[in-house]
């Protein structure tokens, strides 16, 4: 029986050893590869279309806008169209809180959202053109602002507002 016994612990030691040394064999770590080179840089067609496909899209609603726009809009530098009281320069001091409500609408006048918001020149959450315009406004002054896709919610929509939507929307900074 002891004979038994001590070949079978001499088999359990040689086992254990071989099972580690597959072990350590199978962690070896995989040999970096060269990445694919073809002798000039390759151009990623989807890219390049997407770019192609939003500059046709911003030309149209530039197109767009400017026909909508002939209702007393004035263009400025920024590319979106504004009526109402609009300054040059920033009637707001560093740091001092705005509060405004901006009212969103398509071009057909369907309303899109309504909301508010309380905060500072330099932490304004809200899109492109109202963080441009907000800091010609005085108190209470209220505008109406034509703005393309692109300085909205671009090609991605929101969860109200569909991707390439053009908007109409209604300012009021609140006293």
């Amino acid at each position: 029986m002891d004979a038994i016994w001590n070949v079978w612990r001499t088999m359990r030691n040689s086992l254990l050893v071989i099972f580690i040394i597959i072990l350590c064999a199978g962690c070896k770590p995989t040999a970096p590869q060269r990445p694919v080179f073809h002798g000039s840089a390759t151009v990623d067609t989807a890219v390049v279309n997407a770019l192609a496909f939003n500059q046709k899209m911003a030309n149209e609603a530039d197109l767009l806008l400017t026909r909508y726009a002939k209702q007393g809009y004035v263009m400025t530098e920024d590319n979106y169209w504004i009526r109402g009281g609009h300054n040059q320069d920033s009637t707001w001091q560093e740091g001092e809180f705005i509060s405004y409500e901006a009212t969103l609408f398509t071009l057909e006048d369907s309303l899109i959202a309504n909301h508010q918001g309380h905060t500072t020149l330099d932490k304004v959450d809200d899109i492109q053109a109202i963080k441009m315009v907000l800091p010609s406004l005085y108190k209470n002054d209220s505008v109406s602002m034509i703005v393309p896709w692109y300085l909205a919610y671009g090609s991605l929509g929101s969860n109200q507002v569909l991707p390439y939507t053009n908007l109409r929307i209604e300012l009021k900074v609140l006293p």
